[in-house]
């Protein structure tokens, strides 16, 4: 999930940089992050993101079929960080989530 890809994410923009860093996100969330942030962090000693480094990705493999095998409560994880983020965006981002969402496409 989104973890693991913050700490090798993290591992490549310190150790490897300039090396070419693909994403296989499985989980809803961790497709959610991948494509809204180019921040890779870790918490540490307490502290929220405190230790990260800016590193795009060059390539994103994302496959729907990953949120099949999740359980209920990873799916409702990843629900409900899209819903946040259709409510602190508003306009568009609320509209697709809501229109999404009624069409039963979520």
């Amino acid at each position: 999930g989104g973890a693991l890809m913050n700490v090798t994410g993290l591992f490549a923009g310190i150790v490897y940089r300039g090396f070419r860093l693909v994403y296989v996100p499985t989980t809803l969330l961790a497709m959610h992050d991948v494509t809204t942030s180019l921040k890779t962090s870790i918490c540490h000693w307490g502290r929220k993101n405190n230790i990260g480094v800016y590193y795009a990705a060059t390539l994103i493999l994302m496959d729907l079929a990953f949120c099949l095998t999740l359980p209920q409560d990873e799916l409702l994880s990843g629900l409900g960080e899209l819903c946040k983020n259709a409510a602190l965006f508003g306009g568009d981002h609320a509209k697709g989530f809501v229109g999404a969402f009624s069409k039963n496409l979520l």
